[in-house]
């Protein structure tokens, strides 16, 4: 996935972009841990301690989030790559 978000970006801002993405995914993954886990316990609650019911929730909501990444990845896999850029001139020598 790195690869394939980063292959848009200029050389000059490569280690920018590659910080922020590293620490976006962190975010995400905090708050996908704190989501999951509300849903879990939500449903344990309202299932009136129904473990599986609970489970079945959190994975089925897994899943989904699983799949919604693989379009995205698919989707950036198929976008228009920009052209490379050429690289600088060199004065020749006289």
């Amino acid at each position: 996935m790195f690869t394939a978000i980063l292959s848009r970006v200029g050389p000059n801002h490569i280690g920018a972009a590659s910080g922020m993405l590293s620490r976006m995914m962190q975010t995400a993954n905090v708050l996908g841990v704190a989501l999951i886990g509300t849903l879990y316990f939500a449903v344990l609650e309202s299932s009136g301690g129904a473990y599986h019911t609970a489970m079945y929730a959190a994975l089925a909501c897994i899943l989904g989030a699983a799949l919604l990444t693989f379009i995205q990845l698919l989707l950036l896999s198929k976008a228009k790559k920009p052209p490379p850029q050429p690289p600088p001139l060199k004065p020749e020598p006289c």
